[in-house]
């Protein structure tokens, strides 16, 4: 999904595919959870950019799990994640369209006398 081969990945941060304007506020998360062992993400969506190894912004979806030692303490986190990318793009085209469509439809009641305004909507 993001491009790297698992030598490539294994070990490393995951600044490899969190956007650099988004990685303060990635990590200030990670940290709060990490620390109070409480996350939201287990049950809602976290829907986030992400980036692939040749720079591709991809639009992903993933919910967390924490990992806990027996005592009750964090170890780590896991995640599934889906590239929402297409539906993303959909998205935003409809809304687009929608929007335009709304402008034509406020331009042209614009032109339309106020009576036959109140009665087109009767």
């Amino acid at each position: 999904m993001f491009g790297h081969t698992a030598a490539e990945a294994l070990g490393q941060s995951l600044d490899i595919i969190v956007p650099e304007r988004h990685r303060a506020r990635h990590w200030e998360g990670w940290n709060k959870v990490m620390q109070t062992g409480v996350t939201k993400y287990g049950h809602d969506v976290l829907a986030v950019p992400a980036i692939r190894k040749d720079g591709q912004r991809i639009s992903i979806e993933f919910n967390v799990t924490l990992v806990q030692a027996e005592g009750g303490s964090v170890l780590g986190a896991a995640a599934v994640i889906q590239d929402v990318s297409a539906r993303w793009e959909r998205d935003k085209a409809v809304k687009a369209r929608v929007a335009a469509l709304e402008k034509q439809v406020a331009e042209l009641e614009k032109g339309v006398p106020a009576a036959k305004a109140q009665t087109k909507g009767s």
